[in-house]
């Protein structure tokens, strides 16, 4: 039997051989008595490369040896024979002129199959999948700048991962610093010639809603400050200020004189008042979107170049609960350099401040740099429990709180500790200068130099008499150690740009890190990890609302672009467009902020978020319809005529589920017509969903042809009955790029439309079926099936419990899917809105399952099961070659109101042999997360704003999800997801109430199962999610957005629109490259074009012909706009604060990076 393999084997051999003595002639031999300097390095290039080409043949025939034996033991070799060729193709031994050696994998794996009747050893079939036999140009498809990225080492000093493993976690009781040690410094350290500098830096933290509203603590607290600061600042003649919100700086500004204005001017610009990070918000780093982050970003720094006119340089991240690399990335890609944070595990505190490492550069993990800046942001790590003033001056909080002179008696405000401060005298200010040299110098000892940061501040300070309080006890303690030459001390009040432009000139070098910061715990075993889930209705929301914001931003700046070229400017009247957009902009802006998304403020203040969210997103949506009809009638547009488009759904209330718009086909014989805009700059096949008010439906494409379709069922809001008054209609279609296509609906008969079936299983009474469906026979099992998958469920719990890929050969994994729930464990302690502390590990559901329903069609087909805790839609598209049809669908709506310290969970139980996986950072970036024996449960619970993946042998089960959730691995081979929480009580945090304010909540989420054709990335800190994953997630959270005509009158018109306007042209963006947004600049001119080149594994071959990874680094710009010429385009910071020169022709967009050029259309 081995002698039927040995040709297949000898020819690889010859290949390589050839190959090895190709590449020795690849250089020409310099003429003799002629050998120069670049000669003589050429040659020894030569030698290098035959050293690699020896390596390289000796690892090709230990793999043929391994393939061997494989066989002999009854294996298949194919698995070694893929090793080969991608072992091949990384070290470039198959290009496109070795084709021959890449033709000879499809015989080699038909040949390495063990004989009939052998099965592999320890094989079984419900637990593994087999690799799936395919050719070898899903290996050739890994385009050069991918390959290149791939193959990268990526190293640093300090990778978290590492950091995590070493580190003990104990948290033994450190005296005065209880999460540290008893501090001691050198006494010797300071010197004359080299002296303790310290900068102070005072602040306030404002919280655009958390226990109030933006606009309560506007008025109560935040103007206060800000005059204030106004008033004070100028006769304080050595004091400064920081300060970051620029949502409630925005609101201040609308209410000062021009004489006030200018004094706060002269303020910024002397260096006392430093603007820090800039954004609408400081946001939650776990939760949000990086278009989100992004957004709030630009919109806070437009405002700042706008009305004042300054560029922040620095960013301040006090209060966010954990902290991500993807923030600092964005920071970095606008224009920032160095950053702050404080909300950082204790332990990892303790172990950077042990090595004094809590300055380092904080690098992305794609970023191979590491002695030359890259990504690097220099990041300052403040190393106490708070950033309030008794714990930012040293290690001993008793002592700092004494330096807080906001708290002298009498004050409202007095220290834990019991010893108040003292007003500095002439008698007192020897001794208390030294007390407090003490502290800074015992936290200088923390630190690689001898410049240190003491912030001074808290939420909502320096009101009232506290700018003198602080300033004249300050300046008298400074003057005193200043004087002291035998104290080697230099103190100042200062900002954070000047205390970093300090430290650049000590000239030291810093350790670079990777990896963030999450899961975040302030003390004992305190994880912030119940954040993550905490209040998902609004978390839902603001992505709905993200979706819509950036389709009304695309179809915005391209008819700015139109009515540009068209000289059309009247009539589309952007300026009052551009008012609704700067709306939805700032109040998606807000809900980032770290106490919003994160649902963890006070319930009326979630009630405001949430009407603002609602607001938001009508006035997105308005901008929407009346930039898609401008851009379908350019020349009969008017911006006072009524609307010819509306909305694809409704909703009540801000904590209302969305009613979709019911078509009206019944009242007049015209066609009514749905004009369908695809976000997408790449084109698409995609399902969607109409819903019609009669039963007997045609629907017609934009060429007029008849379109197959599919009547389904028409739940209620609420999924527990049946409407009777609508029907949905499903159809498919392809979207070219950034296009706007018509559709016709009409009623009359239509041999095109199947009506759906539906069968019943599960207990309970059975959904009754309006006609005209028709109930079938209780099925013998109950299944979904699709070109692409079949799934296998409990007919009594109506959940999965089996998937089968048919790409994969066939073979079935194990998937359970079941609900478990989780309680708030007893004492004093216990979980709240930011902490998970459960009772214990997760129980399942005491469900009471009510009927299931199995709705079966040619298009969509789904099972629909009620319960307890969840109802639940597991959903297969018949949408062949689509990333929508690849994967299986689930969408359920929580409901846990009426319980008490309950949170729910679903659990997708499968047959990977892993308990490590990989989940997101802010949807830019996957992260390994190891399960850690050594810490508790909530420890090892991450966010996952996006997507998460676990992969075993090759084979990869990835989830993409329409919203933010909570994940883990509760054991080996699982992963759980987190969808709603209600707790009875605080949990000690400042909020002062539980989460009580339960709605039912809608999730949806994709599984895709999917078998690597190569090497498998999935080993390192860094993950790639696969091409189809990148598609599926793109189709959840930018599906096509359908908008019917507003009235029957409107038909008329919509008759004469082209039947598909392109934005576009036809070939769009390659897969791994995305339109991030096209915003329009508050010049109403000009627009910010961001691209990302996203990562993407090589490893999953792309079974959809709906786009292709690209091949070079560089895009077109023109191939963004259809009819549209690019007037002008200039490269820019990530927020257009730096211009780096004008735009060619192509911007470079490396993989993982997000470059920006300031366009302008017409």
């Amino acid at each position: 039997m081995r002698w039927r393999y040995l040709k297949y084997y000898l020819a690889v051999f010859l290949l390589l051989l050839f190959l090895f003595y190709n590449m020795l002639d690849r250089t020409a031999s310099p003429e003799p008595g002629q050998i120069s300097q670049s000669d003589l390095a050429a040659m020894e290039e030569q030698v290098r490369k035959f050293e690699s080409q020896l390596k390289l043949t000796r690892e090709a025939l230990r793999l043929i040896r391994e393939a061997v034996q494989e066989i002999t033991a009854g294996r298949s070799g194919n698995a070694k024979i893929d090793s080969l060729l991608a072992h091949l193709n990384a070290n470039g031994q198959l290009g496109a002129g070795n084709a021959a050696l890449a033709d000879l994998h499809g015989a080699l794996k038909g040949a390495l199959q063990p004989p009939p009747g052998v099965a592999a050893a320890g094989q079984q079939q419900q637990q593994q999948i087999p690799v799936p036999q395919l050719a070898v140009n899903a290996l050739r498809t890994c385009p050069a700048p991918w390959s290149a990225l791939l193959n990268r080492q990526h190293r640093a000093d300090l990778p978290m991962s590492r950091l995590y493993s070493e580190i003990s976690f104990d948290n033994p009781d450190g005296g005065p610093w209880k999460q540290g040690w008893q501090v001691t410094f050198d006494p010797q350290r300071f010197t004359p010639a080299n002296k303790l500098q310290v900068i102070v830096v005072p602040h306030s933290h404002n919280d655009p809603g958390w226990r109030n509203t933006l606009d309560e603590y506007y008025r109560t607290e935040t103007v206060n400050l800000l005059n204030g600061m106004l008033s004070s600042l100028p006769n304080l003649p050595r004091m400064t200020f920081i300060y970051a919100e620029v949502s409630f700086l925005s609101m201040w500004w609308s209410e000062l004189s021009n004489q006030q204005r200018d004094t706060a001017k002269q303020l910024i610009g002397s260096g006392r008042l430093e603007i820090v990070s800039g954004g609408w918000v400081m946001p939650d780093e776990a939760n949000s979107h990086y278009f989100a982050l992004v957004d709030q970003l630009v919109e806070g720094h437009q405002w700042l170049e706008k009305h004042i006119g300054v560029r922040p340089n620095s960013s301040w991240q006090i209060d966010p609960f954990g902290h991500s690399s993807s923030l600092s990335y964005i920071y970095r890609k606008a224009g920032f350099r160095r950053q702050l944070v404080q909300r950082v595990h204790y332990s990892v505190k303790k172990r950077l401040a042990r090595q004094r490492q809590l300055e380092f550069r904080w690098k992305q993990l794609w970023d191979p740099q590491v002695a030359e800046p890259g990504s690097d942001m220099l990041c300052h790590m403040m190393p106490f429990y708070s950033y309030d003033i008794p714990h930012t001056c040293g290690p001993d909080p008793k002592i700092c709180c004494q330096f807080d002179f906001h708290r002298l008696p009498g004050s409202a405000v007095t220290c834990p500790w019991r010893v108040p401060p003292q007003a500095i005298s002439d008698a007192n200010v020897a001794a208390r200068a030294e007390l407090l040299l003490d502290q800074y110098k015992k936290k200088a000892s923390l630190f690689g130099t001898n410049v240190l940061l003491v912030p001074l501040g808290d939420d909502f300070r320096y009101q009232g008499n506290e700018w003198t309080r602080q300033y004249e006890n300050y300046d008298k303690l400074m003057a005193y150690i200043n004087s002291r030459a035998d104290w080697n001390a230099n103190v100042k009040f200062g900002t954070l740009s000047e205390y970093f432009d300090l430290l650049a000139k000590q000239n030291a070098s810093f350790p670079s890190l990777t990896g963030d910061f999450f899961t975040y715990a302030d003390r004992d075993d305190h994880y912030w990890s119940g954040y993550y889930t905490s209040r998902p209705f609004h978390k839902r929301l603001e992505r709905t609302l993200e979706h819509s914001l950036r389709s009304a931003e695309l179809l915005f700046s391209y008819a700015v672009g139109r009515a540009q070229r068209t000289h059309r400017r009247p009539a589309l009247k952007p300026a009052h467009l551009f008012e609704s957009l700067t709306t939805a902009r700032r109040s998606l802006g807000l809900f980032q902020h770290h106490d919003g998304i994160t649902g963890t403020a006070k319930d009326h203040v979630v009630i405001d978020y949430g009407q603002k969210l609602l607001a938001a997103l009508s006035s997105a949506r308005l901008v929407m319809r009346r930039s898609a009809q401008f851009l379908l009638l350019p020349a009969t547009y008017s911006s006072d005529a009524g609307e010819l488009l509306a909305d694809f759904e409704s909703r009540d209330r801000h904590d209302s589920l969305p009613t979709p718009s019911v078509i009206d086909i019944r009242s007049g014989a015209a066609a009514r017509y749905v004009v369908i805009f695809n976000p997408l700059a790449r084109a698409r096949k995609e399902v969607i969903r109409l819903v019609v008010n009669d039963a007997h439906v045609i629907v017609k494409d934009h060429e007029g042809k008849e379109l197959p379709a599919q009547l389904l069922p028409q739940f209620t809001a609420d999924w527990k009955d049946i409407r009777t008054d609508c029907f949905g209609v499903a159809v498919l279609l392809r979207l070219e790029p950034l296009s706007l296509t018509r559709l016709a609906v009409s009623r009359g008969p239509s041999a095109s439309l199947s009506v759906s079936a539906l069968a019943h299983t599960g207990a309970g009474a059975p959904l009754p079926a309006p006609a005209p469906f028709a109930a079938a026979s209780r099925p013998a099992k109950l299944a979904l099936e699709s070109e692409h998958l079949s799934v296998e469920f409990d007919p009594t719990s109506g959940l999965p419990t089996g998937l089968t890929n048919k790409k994969l050969g066939g073979r079935r994994m194990p998937l359970n899917v079941k609900f478990y729930t989780y309680g708030a464990r007893p004492g004093g302690e216990r979980s709240g809105a930011y902490l998970f502390l459960p009772d214990g590990p997760g129980r399942p559901a005491s469900d009471q399952p009510g009927p299931v329903t199995r709705v079966s069609g040619p298009l969509v087909s789904e099972v629909h099961r009620g319960g307890q805790f969840a109802r639940t839609v597991t959903r297969l598209y018949a949408s062949p070659d689509s990333a929508q049809g690849a994967g299986l669908e689930i969408e359920s709506l929580a409901n846990v109101r009426g319980n008490s310290n309950l949170e729910v969970a679903v659990r997708l139980d499968t047959g990977l042999g892993q308990r490590n996986f990989y989940s997101d950072i802010n949807c830019l970036q996957l992260a390994k997360r190891t399960y850690w024996e050594k810490l508790p449960l909530q420890a090892n619970v991450y966010p996952m704003p996006c997507q998460a993946f676990m992969q075993s042998n090759g084979v990869r089960l990835s989830v993409v999800a329409a919203q933010p959730m909570g994940v883990h691995s509760p054991a080996s081979g699982s992963l759980e997801l987190f969808l709603d929480r209600t707790l009875a009580q605080d949990d000690g945090l400042g909020l002062a109430q539980g989460v009580l304010d339960n709605r039912p909540t809608p999730s949806t989420f994709r599984l895709l199962l999917e078998a690597a054709s190569g090497p498998a990335d999935a080993d390192g800190d860094l993950g790639f999610p696969s091409g189809l994953a990148t598609l599926s997630l793109d189709s959840l959270l930018h599906p096509p957005v359908a908008m019917p005509s507003a009235r029957l009158a409107a038909d008329s018109d919509l008759a004469g629109v082209p039947a598909r306007l392109s934005l576009a042209p036809p070939a769009g963006l390659a897969c791994d490259l995305h339109l991030l947004n096209l915003r329009t600049l508050h010049n109403e001119r000009t627009a910010q074009l961001s691209l990302h080149r996203r990562g993407v594994s090589c490893a999953f071959p792309l079974t959809t012909d709906e786009c292709r990874v690209s091949a070079s680094a560089s895009v077109p710009l023109s191939g963004l706009f259809a009819d549209l010429s690019l007037l002008s385009a200039r490269r820019k910071s990530l927020s257009l604060m730096y211009d780096y020169g004008p735009v060619a022709e192509a911007l470079a967009v490396p993989p993982m990076e997000i470059e920006t050029a300031e366009v302008e259309l017409g």
